[in-house]
């Protein structure tokens, strides 16, 4: 069971299988979406996300729910594809803006990145939510130059349940 945080703000808790209806909508424009939780010490951390080709039109949301905290935030910012540099492969990011914020834990900046690596076809092995973008300068780092920015660290996943569409994005 994941919490996540329904657009009114309210704590709703939904179970994520699979990616649901509600990441259907832009399913055309969609680089990767499902959930994942990630091995954090000190609890995970539960990540549902439909991270969209901004080039495209796309809107993407993450949502993030942890032992004190549930939070969401879009990419707005950026969003795309790069060659990881340190597991190969590919990743998929998105940079952008909190959309809201609930709890008791030290998270709470206005800009976060989510990225997810591909381990397969159609699942994946790491990904990382960073949470410390504390300004706009920062971000648009992040936005820069992804594969040197958002490189550096991963956490483990113990479960995701992902779907990849690296062709759809072009350069």
């Amino acid at each position: 069971m994941i919490k996540l945080l329904a657009v009114a703000g309210t704590a709703a808790a939904l179970c994520l299988a699979a990616p649901t209806a509600a990441f259907a909508s832009g399913a055309d424009q969609s680089l990767a979406q499902g959930a994942v939780t990630e091995l954090v010490s000190g609890g995970n951390w539960h990540v549902s996300f439909d991270i969209q080709d901004r080039a495209r039109g796309g809107n993407s949301s993450i949502m993030v729910h942890n032992r004190v905290e549930d939070f969401s935030f879009n990419g707005a910012l950026c969003s795309g594809i790069y060659r990881d540099p340190i597991h190969r492969g590919t990743s998929v990011y998105a940079v952008g803006r909190r959309t809201s914020y609930r709890g008791s834990g030290a998270d709470r900046e206005p800009f976060y990145a989510f990225k997810i690596h591909q381990n397969g076809p159609s699942s994946a092995d790491y990904s990382w939510v960073d949470v410390g973008l504390s300004s706009m300068n920062a971000a648009h780092g992040a936005c820069a130059d992804p594969a040197r920015t958002l490189s550096a660290a991963y956490y483990p996943l113990a479960s995701a349940h992902v779907t990849f569409h690296p062709g759809r994005h072009h350069h």
